[in-house]
């Protein structure tokens, strides 16, 4: 990097309390002026207190970044101190082949967009958000720690970080193995970055407005056509897609439930009918036995979607909790475990956010 600017925000995300730029002579504290009269396209870093971003190492799926965004929200939403609030989710590590944890920053998503609001009101192309703690290094051993202004960053050798009020450092830094650093430093040693909390709904986009100056109004009409169109054949590819992503996303969970020795997913039907077959031979027939049919006829329909899965052994029976597109799906389902040769037993049903939720008790007759 040969020229950046630093830009710290405050703990709210509303306010700029700092900025620093960093070139091959040094670094300095400079005005907002400076950064907004300059040409010269540097790169613009927004550090972000750090006390109000958590940073953990998650358990995650060695998938791609694409589908780890996509599969995020429900793996770390257990972990959330408080679920109800909307929060925006960044992968700040990349894809790591050797293990399945991947380090992942909460933020508040209403904090994330006075963020937003805050650079474009300030006329600023901030392209990179770091918390200020993720500019430190990696120790070995010992955690990184530094002060700046009110508050102490810590990084641990693990790579995830915290910042805390100065008064609050004390105590909970006295029995640890640390190594100070100067903020200064920092930024000189500073070579590159890699994490960045604008992703999802807060990535970089393009200015269309740019491209599209040329256009006359009669070329303008016809592309807005052409848009409309695509837009409608995209908007239903997206909730087929997205429909797709959570039925499979709840397939994997009722996996989960029913086979928690198993560390990781790669063929989910293999693996079923390899655990049905292995675990039945060792007294466990009855419930895969039952539990194999009701799978072969939930994959027998792309509409139903099994939400959870319990057998109950004293009555040799598997209750089921199955969700529908419509009532006459949750018949067709219960007409078709029928043909399979099993007795059911139809619980309550309901309706809930446009589907049929059902509760359903298979066994044999």
């Amino acid at each position: 990097m040969s020229a950046t600017y630093f830009i710290e925000v405050n703990e709210d995300f509303d306010a700029i309390s700092g900025i620093w730029l960093k070139t091959e002579n040094g670094v300095e504290a400079i005005s907002l002026d400076k950064v907004q009269s300059d040409d010269t396209q540097a790169e613009v870093v927004a550090v972000l207190d750090g006390r109000a971003i958590a940073c953990h190492n998650i358990q995650m799926p060695q998938v791609d970044d694409a589908k780890a965004q996509k599969i995020l929200p429900a793996v770390v939403d257990d972990k959330l101190a408080i679920a109800d609030d909307k929060h925006h989710l960044a992968l700040l590590s990349a894809e790591n082949l050797e293990g399945s944890e991947r380090l992942v920053a909460v933020a508040s998503f209403d904090a994330m967009q006075k963020l937003r609001n805050l650079f474009v009101d300030a006329g600023i192309p901030a392209t990179r958000a770091v918390p200020d703690y993720m500019l430190l290094g990696v120790g070995e051993q010992a955690q990184q720690v530094c002060e700046l202004d009110d508050r102490t960053l810590v990084r641990r050798p693990d790579g995830s970080g915290y910042a805390v009020d100065k008064s609050e450092a004390d105590w909970m830094l006295a029995n640890a193995d640390t190594q100070s650093v100067s903020w200064q430093s920092v930024l000189m040693q500073l070579s590159s970055i890699e994490s960045n909390l604008f992703q999802g709904a807060f990535a970089p986009r393009t200015n269309w407005r740019t491209t599209f100056l040329w256009w006359r109004r009669a070329a303008i009409l016809v592309a807005l056509v052409g848009v409309l169109a695509v837009a409608s054949i995209w908007y239903g590819a997206s909730q087929n897609y997205r429909q797709a992503d959570l039925m499979y996303a709840a397939a994997e969970q009722a996996f989960r439930e029913a086979l928690p020795d198993e560390p990781r997913i790669i063929n989910m039907d293999a693996q079923l009918r390899r655990a049905i077959a292995s675990r039945g031979q060792r007294g466990g027939g009855e419930f895969f036995a039952l539990s194999n049919i009701v799978m072969q006829v939930v994959e027998s329909s792309n509409q139903t979607l099994l939400e959870t899965l319990r057998y109950e052994q004293t009555d040799g029976e598997l209750a089921l909790d199955v969700s529908f597109s419509s009532f006459a799906e949750s018949s067709n389902f219960k007409r078709r475990l029928e043909d399979a040769g099993m007795s059911v037993i139809e619980g309550s049903s309901r309706q809930e956010g446009g589907r049929v939720l059902s509760e359903i008790r298979v066994r044999r007759p």
